[in-house]
């Protein structure tokens, strides 16, 4: 991802997901203790649940803009584009990271998947169990970052 991109560049996630599981899950519930979070932390959570489980759910409605790249960090942008590498090595099509709209489409769908694995685990919020959802999701997330930067 190329600098001038990293500055003007929005991801986009399925809107559907952003109101049931964002708003009314992690926000509500506190998640994670996402709930004063920015959407960049929630967004880098849920791209590693989406890699993890491997798999890349499309959106059914786009939501542009709903959040930048400038308020990721280095590390986040890193761990974006090596996500990225990864998914176009697997067709030998490494050298299409600077397309921006395909880069967009991959981590979105990625996203997807995680904001899916969150609904999943919580499908009542009346029966919420903080510990047990916490500790799921970040031995998900923390074997997925060790996979990608092995000896960090």
């Amino acid at each position: 991802m190329s600098d001038d991109v990293q500055n003007a560049r929005t991801f986009s996630v399925d809107e559907v997901l952003i109101e049931n599981v964002i708003i009314n899950k992690i926000k509500k519930l506190d998640v994670l203790g996402l709930k004063h979070k920015n959407n960049c932390v929630i967004y880098m959570v849920c791209l590693a649940l989406g890699v993890h489980k491997g798999l890349r759910t499309k959106s059914q409605k786009s939501s542009p803009g709903w959040t930048r790249v400038e308020p990721f960090s280095k590390e986040d942008i890193a761990f974006i584009n090596a996500v990225v590498l990864e998914e176009l090595r697997k067709d030998g099509q490494e050298n299409k990271i600077t397309d921006d709209s395909l880069v967009n489409r991959i981590i979105t769908e990625y996203v997807n998947t995680g904001l899916k694995i969150i609904d999943e685990m919580i499908p009542d919020p009346a029966f919420y169990d903080p510990e047990l959802v916490s500790y799921e999701l970040l031995s998900i997330v923390s074997e997925e970052y060790d996979r990608l930067f092995p000896g960090e």
